[in-house]
């Protein structure tokens, strides 16, 4: 981007040829750059104060060349935040003082045109961090039924699945950085900035959805565990048997079922203290099964 600018010829129709070309490859390097030096911003704004004082020289300048300026300028003004963003231009405002006419030294941030959708971010963010405090609170709850027992790999899975998808929730709707990494995310899915509160919103309400519909189905949980139970006991595994049982307890509290055939399985091993002590809860309500076993 750096140009001598008295390299050019005393032509001044030529001269300006040969600046809007350095003009055009340094604009390039605008468009393609991540950051610029003091020293390339300074380069760029002196060959547009070159070309303008050209423009303002008695040279017959063809009306190709004053489209190609004003085109070049635009394209200047769309890449305008490589140059505003710069820590170092208000010092070179200050040490070389442009006249105000050279509107390229006090190029502006380009103004955010908020769209209809976008005015609403606020109320979705809101319902996003409503979802979350409830998920979490599902998430909680399942978790403790999952760990009672200690971890299983049920339990694992279950955990992990739910914890990950509120903590990428989470991190974007409530922390900068997660923000930017979730707005990343949905960028690179083309999903336009404009509907990323909505987006994020969408999938915390699926995460509410998914923690809830596991929460609300525990007892599912516990009939799958009432089943393993079976099975070890069918295959003389006693103590596995027992930890299913109260595992599927701690899922279906009120599942009788499960209650009394721990009782029978004291009763067949000869615990018997244990085993009435199972029939009695049953009895407590009056349930026929309990009292006659």
């Amino acid at each position: 981007m750096e140009e001598n600018l008295g390299s050019y010829n005393d032509n001044p129709v030529n001269e300006l040829s040969q600046l809007l070309a350095s003009y055009s490859e340094a604009l390039k390097t605008l468009e393609t750059s991540t950051s610029l030096s003091s020293k390339q911003i300074l380069s760029l704004l002196r060959l547009r104060d070159r070309i303008q004082i050209v423009i303002h020289s008695d040279a017959q300048i063809s009306d190709a060349d004053l489209a190609r300026v004003v085109e070049l300028d635009t394209q200047l003004k769309q890449n305008a935040s490589a140059i505003f963003n710069n820590e170092h231009l208000a010092q070179l405002r200050q040490s070389l003082q442009p006249v105000d006419s050279f509107w390229w030294w006090y190029l502006d941030p380009p103004k955010k045109v908020e769209s209809f959708a976008s005015k609403f971010d606020w109320l979705w963010n809101v319902g996003t961090v409503a979802c979350l405090v409830i998920s979490t609170s599902f998430m909680t709850q399942t978790a403790q039924a999952f760990s009672t027992q200690g971890f299983d790999f049920l339990g694992v899975v279950s955990t992990i699945g739910q914890g990950t998808g509120l903590a990428f929730v989470v991190g974007g709707a409530l922390t900068d950085r997660g923000k930017k990494a979730v707005s990343k995310t949905l960028s690179n899915i083309k999903i336009p900035p404009s509907l990323h509160a909505e987006v994020t919103f969408a999938t915390s309400l699926a995460l509410l959805g998914i923690s809830y519909g596991i929460n609300h189905n525990l007892p599912l949980v516990g009939h799958w565990y009432f089943e393993q139970a079976q099975r070890h006991e069918s295959r003389g595994e006693w103590s596995q048997a027992f930890s299913s049982y109260k595992r599927a307890l701690i899922f279906d509290p009120d599942d009788y079922r499960t209650q009394i055939a721990t009782g029978f399985l004291h009763e067949k091993l000869g615990i018997f203290d244990k085993a009435i002590e199972e029939y009695d809860k049953g009895a407590a309500f009056g349930l026929t099964e309990f009292i006659n076993a």
